[in-house]
């Protein structure tokens, strides 16, 4: 197999393979730099809407647990490297080829390792905060469903969705403020040079 099939190249001019992901690839600033570019929804919100902001979301839905604000902040980290896959796609996939969906966890869960390594966080992440990151996360996906699409995804548990609103950030620049935040949160954050 030639290598280039399965490596990707970052912004700052890495070649990271994705079938092996290392510690030493992870740079902040690429996952940073991806994020504040995939949209969720697969683009089809009523305005630009990134995974960078959805990451902040979630890390404002967990902030009264200081510990899982740093996982909140990296719990979509891997999309830089793999894209944002919508929830009926992987859906489909699961429909379609099961087998298909154990390679997509498996490229993933290699990106995670990575990402969490990077981070200084352990990984798998502890049971009690994944718990509450899932729910964040379903809490955030009714939030941006109800504000920035046409109708609200589905809520069968009657989750308490908080009456705020999404509104376009303050911020002039998404990668900044998600950059400000990883250096704040993160056990270790290192700016790496840009790759030779």
């Amino acid at each position: 197999m030639n290598p280039i099939e399965t490596t990707i190249q970052t912004r700052s001019g890495r070649y990271i393979e994705l079938l092996a992901p290392s510690v030493c690839d992870i740079d902040w600033h690429d996952i940073c730099h991806a994020l504040t570019r995939i949209c969720r929804f697969t683009g089809h919100t009523k305005r630009d809407y990134s995974v960078a902001e959805h990451s902040m979301l979630v890390a404002e839905l967990v902030k009264d647990t200081p510990q899982a604000i740093p996982y909140a902040l990296i719990h979509d980290a891997h999309e830089a490297y793999i894209g944002d896959l919508s929830t009926p796609f992987k859906a489909a996939i699961v429909q379609i080829n099961p087998e298909a969906w154990n390679a997509i966890k498996a490229i993933k869960e290699g990106f995670d390792i990575a990402i969490h390594a990077a981070a200084g966080l352990p990984y798998p992440v502890p049971h009690d905060i994944a718990t509450l990151i899932k729910q964040a996360d379903y809490t955030a996906l009714l939030i941006e469903s109800r504000d920035l699409m046409p109708y609200q995804v589905r809520n069968p548990n009657n989750i308490d969705v908080p009456s705020g609103k999404i509104r376009q950030s303050g911020f002039t620049n998404i990668e900044d403020f998600l950059i400000r935040a990883l250096s704040e949160h993160l056990p270790y954050f290192a700016r790496k040079a840009p790759a030779a």
